[in-house]
């Protein structure tokens, strides 16, 4: 630790400009994967709360819709299935028409259509569960907002790009500039570096102070922008939790992974942090490679 902080001192101009661009790069990308997941996971809940819905013909029977309502019970595209049989969908018009008692008396629950209010599981499942209650027998009509749910879907596809491009573009810019502060770090100390070699050191020796002050500066980046994400996160909890008001829970799934974006959890959290420190020090350490591969073990 003594030898890692020496060298440190030795260039402390470079070694601060490494750790403010590895703190940028760390902060900015916490920000916008934690933005990014929580537009995401809003895109979601709403995407899922936009029903298939299917009207049947006032002459089909009652066995038939319950019958298609258990098919789509049991799919695993459909999360749940709500059902208004004609009383319901009578009342429902009563009620909205109440002012009205002309057309009250003009028709009767046997006039109206039974319905079915299919919810998916996944957004992309809608067009599957409505292709579905097309081929069934004794349906009126089916309807959902498929132009809406494609433009929701179109949005969050964006969304995730942008982050993919986002975090490629802090790569690719923090190892180029990485790297060049380690090729001027290892040209301030040619001399000694030659004088390790006459003495028989490794290629592996020398590398090693790069390498251990390069992950060094990583993490402590990496904690300061930790730090300076926690402090945003705290400060803007309150303005999120009366927005958010209503929502219970925000949930985003990866693969076969499903993380709580909202409430706040820790577990999420640390595992972004972790990911976001691992994203930092394999860049510095492929960029102290680079470096001390050209000018060390050429």
């Amino acid at each position: 630790m003594k030898d890692l902080l020496s060298n440190i001192r030795r260039t402390p101009f470079q070694s601060l400009s490494v750790v403010l661009l590895q703190f940028f790069g760390a902060f900015l990308l916490l920000t916008s994967l934690t933005s990014t997941g929580l537009l995401v996971s809003i895109f979601n809940t709403v995407e899922v709360q936009i029903p298939v819905i299917v009207y049947f013909k006032p002459s089909t029977e009652e066995k038939d819709v319950l019958r298609v309502r258990e098919n789509l019970i049991q799919s695993d595209n459909v999360r749940s299935v709500e059902y208004v049989d004609k009383q319901k969908a009578f009342d429902f018009y009563r009620e909205q028409n109440k002012d009205n008692p002309l057309l009250l008396e003009m028709t009767s629950a046997e006039n109206f259509p039974s319905s079915l209010y299919a919810y998916a599981e996944k957004p992309a499942h809608l067009v599957d569960i409505a292709n579905y209650l097309r081929t069934e027998k004794g349906i009126d009509e089916v309807q959902f907002d498929e132009e809406m749910i494609n433009k929701l879907m179109t949005i969050t596809q964006a969304l995730r790009v942008s982050v993919l491009v986002l975090a490629s573009y802090l790569a690719l810019m923090t190892l180029v500039t990485l790297i060049t502060m380690v090729m001027f770090k290892i040209a301030l100390r040619k001399e000694e570096i030659e004088l390790y070699r006459l003495l028989g050191a490794t290629s592996g020796n020398i590398a090693k102070p790069f390498f251990d002050e390069g992950v060094f500066l990583s993490v402590v980046a990496s904690l300061m922008a930790i730090g300076a994400f926690g402090g945003l996160v705290y400060s803007v909890k309150d303005a999120f939790s009366s927005y958010l008001e209503g929502i219970d829970t925000l949930t985003l799934s990866v693969s076969t992974v499903t993380a709580q974006i909202w409430p706040l959890h820790l577990v999420t959290i640390g595992a972004l942090c972790a990911a976001v420190i691992v994203y930092v020090v394999a860049i510095s350490a492929l960029a102290t490679k680079v470096a001390t591969d050209k000018y060390i073990r050429a």
